[in-house]
């Protein structure tokens, strides 16, 4: 956080987190992937799918070490906020971007850094999915993303785009990436 973000609003803190994400992530689609960085983003979506999946069981596993945190609430936050984050207000989003931290943060506790790294970039992958649909202006390079995942698509387990991605989502990637009307 820059001292000039005190000046910002929740909102614009947290596009500027969309935007600094989303330039990392392309860092690697830049870089010109080889095999293998296909292979661990395509283990990367498939972990982002079972972060999708069993929302549920990590909001829990949080709520069982703090006695404050509000399950029901969080439950509810997640589901809407990776899938119709329009819905949700600035204090809302504020409140998701503290749920996705927290999730984040119980990664760490992982011994096995691999995993935790995977968690870690699969939370991002949701969180830029939220992101594009609240900032139009991340578009661009979410098309431009997804030119890189399309071939990781093929090495993945468990991530279905159709299933795992919001209609919203599937929509662009079909019509801008996949080319299907």
């Amino acid at each position: 956080m820059s001292i000039f973000d005190i000046f910002r609003s929740k909102r614009q803190i947290i596009n500027k987190r969309f935007h600094n994400t989303i330039n990392l992530f392309l860092k690697v689609y830049d870089s010109k992937p080889t095999m293998n960085d296909y292979k661990y983003f395509a283990t990367v979506l498939d972990r982002s799918s079972s972060i999708l999946d069993d929302h549920e069981n990590y909001l829990r596993e949080i709520a069982e070490e703090k006695k404050d945190f509000d399950l029901n609430t969080s439950i509810k936050l997640f589901k809407i906020g990776t899938q119709t984050p329009r819905d949700l207000s600035e204090q809302e989003l504020a409140q998701l971007y503290d749920i996705i931290n927290l999730i984040l943060m119980s990664f760490k506790k992982i011994t096995m850094r691999s995993y935790v790294e995977r968690m870690s970039m699969a939370l991002h992958v949701l969180f830029l999915n939220t992101g594009v649909m609240l900032d139009k202006s991340l578009e661009e390079k979410y098309i431009k993303l997804w030119f890189f995942y399309k071939d990781c698509l093929k090495y993945c387990e468990d991530f279905k785009y159709k299933k795992h991605l919001p209609d919203e989502l599937v929509k662009l990637v079909e019509e801008k990436v996949l080319d299907i009307k």
